[in-house]
């Protein structure tokens, strides 16, 4: 129920004769007509609306369409309203209104569901501003368009063991990798014992703190790599790629483990191997010493892929999110190995479930659209 708050709703800066950017979708996803929206409530809005002037409706939600699939945001679309999912789990809803008669000025407002506010905060922003017409700066809220990139942190511009107060702690080279070697056993030895848990809560802790143990900004390039190697060729001391199989597998069983939580079981599952594959690069050597790469992982990949279509349905863990980190680890491996290459290339099938991909992302979610196209770029040359 909406908490009872005034609020006034935001009006356009821009004039019904203003000339503004108009965004042509590829393929207009969500198509609303002045008859399927309501009028404006008595009750007041979400502080998160403007009202839109000048644009009919069907506008407005062509270009909100377009920029939630710049911004590679799931959107399931109804009449009035689409419901919105980001990649870090963020989920709120768009709604249309018609603020008068004539369908003047178009209201749009945006209500958050559960996430985090200040990443919900990004992403309402460059919707509104879209809605508007204006130009949507992507490089803002997800890096390039092609492929993700590593930023700092916005509250510490550099990495932490460069800070002044640290400086007079550093150690030599030798002592460094053996500190960091030393750090990551007990890093990954804690995440295992949280993925062995009984509790679902604990697992995905467990989970949350491999990906930041993989991710060279969040812990260190030394421990990130040390962990990567870790996952990449296992070890007889932190067998932590069973437990990332075997945390995978319950979210099959959907009878114990809600949808919601296998979904972030397994997009962080695949965050892990994704940053992994990126920081530990699998050549011939190492794709002949770990026969699960080309067996179990390349099947499960694949998996993801075919099942990018299946994000629509509540009793389902897939998206087009982990469909397009399946995407990305698929390309590490092809770049890295040849032998990777023809592999894949040996699955049934492989190459329509990846075009598919592609058309979806091309209609809803341009980062798997970029990435679909990069795989297919290196899987057809000569």
């Amino acid at each position: 129920m909406r908490p009872p708050k005034i609020s006034s709703h935001k009006t356009s800066t821009s004039s019904p004769l203003a000339v503004t950017k108009e965004w042509t979708a590829k393929v207009a996803s969500w198509k609303v007509a002045l008859t399927d929206i309501e009028r404006l409530p008595d009750f007041p809005l979400e502080r998160t609306n403007r009202e839109i002037h000048g644009s009919d409706v069907s506008i407005v939600a062509t270009r909100i369409s377009s920029a939630l699939q710049k911004l590679s945001i799931q959107a399931d679309y109804n009449k009035d309203h689409a419901k919105c999912h980001t990649s870090d789990f963020v989920s709120f809803c768009v709604r249309l209104y018609s603020g008068g008669d004539n369908g003047q000025p178009v209201v749009v407002e945006l209500q958050r569901q559960k996430g985090s506010g200040f990443n919900f905060m990004q992403s309402c922003r460059a919707i509104l501003n879209a809605a508007e017409g204006m130009d949507l700066s992507v490089a803002a809220i997800n890096g390039s368009t092609t492929q993700r990139k590593m930023k700092m942190p916005p509250f510490n511009g550099k990495p932490i063991s460069q800070m002044k107060c640290l400086k007079s702690l550093s150690l030599t080279s030798s002592s460094t990798t053996t500190t960091a070697a030393n750090e990551a056993h007990k890093a990954v030895q804690s995440c295992i014992e949280l993925l062995r848990h009984d509790k679902i809560d604990s697992n995905i802790l467990g989970m949350e703190n491999l990906v930041c143990l993989t991710d060279p900004i969040k812990s260190s390039p030394l421990t990130a790599t040390q962990v990567a190697k870790t996952v990449i060729t296992g070890s007889t001391l932190d067998n932590i790629r069973d437990e990332i199989y075997a945390t995978i597998a319950k979210t099959i069983d959907t009878e114990h483990v809600r949808a919601e939580h296998a979904t972030i079981l397994r997009r962080h599952a695949l965050h892990v191997f994704d940053n992994s594959l990126k920081l530990f690069s699998v050549d011939e050597s190492v794709w002949n010493n770990q026969s699960w790469l080309h067996g179990a992982f390349i099947k499960m990949l694949l998996e993801e892929i075919r099942n990018v279509e299946s994000s629509s349905s509540s009793s389902s863990s897939y998206c087009p999110h982990n469909a397009y980190i399946a995407m990305s680890c698929l390309y590490s491996l092809v770049s890295g190995c040849p032998t990777a290459r023809h592999r894949i290339m040996e699955h049934k099938g492989y190459r329509g479930a990846i075009e598919q991909a592609s058309k979806i992302g091309q209609e809803r979610h341009e980062l798997l659209a970029n990435e679909s196209q990069r795989c297919l770029q290196l899987l057809d040359r000569p």
